[in-house]
């Protein structure tokens, strides 16, 4: 299927010619589905030569386009990648094959595990038992969270994959094996006359680490239940994902509709340490994962903000704020010199957009905003002491 997809893209027969059998076994994962439910894929050229010339190596970009069973059609999954070609007169010899993101499905032979909203991917020895408890969860969990969020944040269908290994779980998500999951966010650029004036999500991927989860599934956990309600806010609200909107932002909304608290975790920091926190993520896109212990506080202080807002403000107005940062002006994206989805240059964009975001929908300063959370905070720990 592959070699004629390819054949229809340069107009001529094709051979492998890899020297790596590692590229060889990669390829025939990817073109297998390994497990997955995959449904349609489709090769298309993104640019680069195709027509037959000297003997000289050439380059080709395409992208894989996929779906998987019991996703709507226009759910698909894109995996850019890059083909070295050379043309040895009758046909085309593919001598290199890079993938810009290696599809999951690639990294992981798998067992699909349907239900209604749910595509759950698990190694293929997992028990029955123990899937069916993870998909009547995440049912259960997403009736509650689209109850609380607006309408247009609910999803036709979720994936979630059950990673057994640390490395693998850290190579399919990059984030430290140390955390329990994550959410996968894949953009692609919006151009306009050259320049990326914005972006759009592609469909999220919820990742479990099981090596740091398989406790909690066996005892049925507090904490892994916390864990799946957490992850699934961050999918629902996959819609309105960029590089750059404040990690407060991010997850304060996660923590906030998951129903998690952190007023214990909080009440081991005075004011000048909590304003002092929330200064710093008000604006920062970065979360520290690399330290448990203050990607914890920085969680911790970000639901308390999230909690303010709606609190004072309102839920129409913290959504409003949250989904402000999706409809970032073109201007202001474009301006950023490089990649603006981009760390650096995302951040930038963030400290741009905070201040006149935060005027617009909630009608304060930055001083003022930071100020009366700091305020509210101390007087909500004073009560829960």
């Amino acid at each position: 299927m592959w070699e004629r997809m390819l054949e229809e893209i340069l107009k001529a027969p094709v051979e492998l010619a890899l020297r790596d059998e590692a590229d060889r076994d990669l390829l025939r994962a990817v073109a297998s589905g390994n497990g997955w439910p995959l449904a349609g894929p489709c090769l298309q050229r993104e640019e680069g030569s195709r027509r037959p010339g000297r003997r000289g190596g050439r380059r080709l970009k395409i992208v894989l386009s996929v779906g998987l069973a019991g996703f709507p059609e226009e759910a698909r999954w894109l995996y850019p990648a890059t083909l070295d070609l050379r043309w040895e007169g009758e046909r085309w010899e593919i001598t290199g094959w890079e993938w810009a993101r290696i599809p999951p499905w690639a990294l992981m032979p798998g067992r699909p595990w349907i239900s209604e909203g749910f595509v759950l991917i698990t190694p293929r020895e997992f028990p029955g038992r123990q899937a069916g408890w993870i998909l009547g969860r995440l049912e259960a969990f997403r009736e509650e969270i689209e109850g609380r969020l607006p309408p247009e944040a609910r999803r036709p269908g979720y994936l979630v994959v059950w990673a057994p290994h640390p490395r693998l779980y850290a190579e399919m998500v990059g984030a430290p094996p140390a955390s329990r999951a994550a959410t996968l966010y894949t953009t692609r650029p919006i151009r306009r006359d050259g320049q990326v004036i914005g972006c759009r999500p592609a469909e999220p991927i919820v990742v479990l680490n099981g090596a740091n989860l398989e406790g909690d599934l066996a005892r049925r956990s507090r904490r892994l239940k916390e864990v799946l309600r957490h992850e699934l806010v961050h999918a629902a609200l996959a819609g309105w994902q960029v590089p750059w909107r404040p990690i407060w932002l991010v997850e304060g909304a996660a923590t906030f509709y998951a129903r998690q608290r952190f007023w214990q975790r909080l009440a081991r920091e005075d004011a000048p340490a909590i304003r002092a926190l929330a200064k710093h993520i008000l604006k920062s896109v970065y979360a520290d994962f690399f330290s448990p212990r203050q990607a914890f506080l920085e969680m911790a202080v970000a639901w308390a903000m999230a909690e303010f807002v709606h609190e004072r403000y309102g839920g129409e107005a913290f959504f409003a704020l949250y989904r402000s940062f999706a409809e970032a002006p073109a201007e202001v994206v474009s301006r950023h010199a490089g990649d603006p989805l981009a760390r650096g240059q995302a951040e930038q964009i963030a400290w741009e957009l905070t201040p006149t975001l935060l005027q617009q929908h909630l009608g304060v300063r930055e001083e003022e905003f930071l100020d009366a959370f700091v305020n509210w905070a101390l007087s909500r720990l004073s009560g829960a002491r």
